[in-house]
């Protein structure tokens, strides 16, 4: 009947677009305007957008549709010193990423946070926070947050948090927001692009394993190397890519691809891998 029919069609279409790298070939090989690396919540929501302004994309996750903990797929954070537990607990390979542990709350970026740090020499953004805040709203409305009102956000901590709010002029008090329970998990909440949307070709279990690249005027990565595990090979050859793997993950790729360029982005002067800053957690 015409129900069954159209249950097997997006089943088609899932298997069209949502593509599993360890039952593909030996090794296959593609090019793509845009390539995202990691399926979480930044690369699922970046994907999504461009692909509205139709921009074909290519999502490679390293995960499977069933986010995994770390081990489970084999990655194991060695650590020295006092036990990082978020290395481990805190992170989740698979679509939707660390999107289906998380209780969804934001915290919106502001100029402080993009500006110049001299107690630990780190310049500012490359972006300014002015190119940045035009595109708050879309991000908002996308997610179905309450556009926020800066004089309601100022009475609530004063209200609330009097002593904290004269502490220091340094000392800056924000309030968070969370998202609505259906959007929290992004491979549910966005699970129409992912599925059906012919601009966007998803690769699950395509763990990134290594980078080419060209030197000119302009140094760009050329093609990325994604590997399964059982050993099946995908080349994607881009015009851009994105590294959206999460804090630990997009870290340990650019440290990967600045050894083998001989210090190609640390010479630069960047803080790669210099600093590190988790979220602020409080009982």
């Amino acid at each position: 009947d015409c129900g069954r029919w159209r249950r097997w069609w997006y089943k088609d279409r899932e298997r069209i677009l949502i593509k599993d790298l360890k039952l593909a070939a030996d090794r296959v090989e593609c090019s793509a305007p845009v390539c995202v690396i990691g399926a979480g919540t930044a690369g699922i929501f970046l994907s999504q957008r461009l692909q509205k302004q139709g921009i074909r994309v290519m999502l490679l996750e390293a995960g499977d549709t069933l986010a995994r903990r770390p081990d489970e797929l084999d990655q194991h954070c060695v650590q020295h010193g006092i036990r990082y537990r978020g290395a481990d607990s805190g992170r989740s390979f698979g679509l939707g990423g660390t999107s289906v542990l998380w209780g969804g709350q934001m915290l919106p970026l502001t100029p402080f946070d993009m500006a110049t740090r001299p107690a630990v020499d780190v310049d500012a953004w490359p972006l300014s926070y002015a190119e940045l805040a035009p595109y708050i709203h879309a991000v908002k409305q996308a997610l179905r947050l309450p556009m926020s009102d800066d004089s309601v956000e100022a009475a609530l901590r004063t209200r609330h948090f009097p002593n904290l709010s004269r502490l220091d002029p340094d000392f800056q008090l924000r309030l968070s927001e969370w998202l609505p329970f259906k959007t929290r998990n992004f491979a549910k909440a966005f699970a129409k692009a992912l599925r059906m949307d012919v601009d966007l070709e998803v690769w699950l279990n395509a763990a990134v394993v290594g980078f080419e690249w060209a030197s000119g005027p302009v140094t760009r990565i050329t093609a990325v190397e994604a590997r399964s595990w059982n050993g099946k090979t995908l080349v994607v050859r881009p015009e851009v890519l994105v590294v959206c793997s999460g804090a630990l993950e997009s870290t340990r790729l650019m440290l990967a691809f600045d050894e083998a360029a001989q210090g190609l982005v640390s010479r630069s002067g960047a803080p790669l891998g210099r600093y590190f800053a988790d979220h602020l957690s409080v009982t």
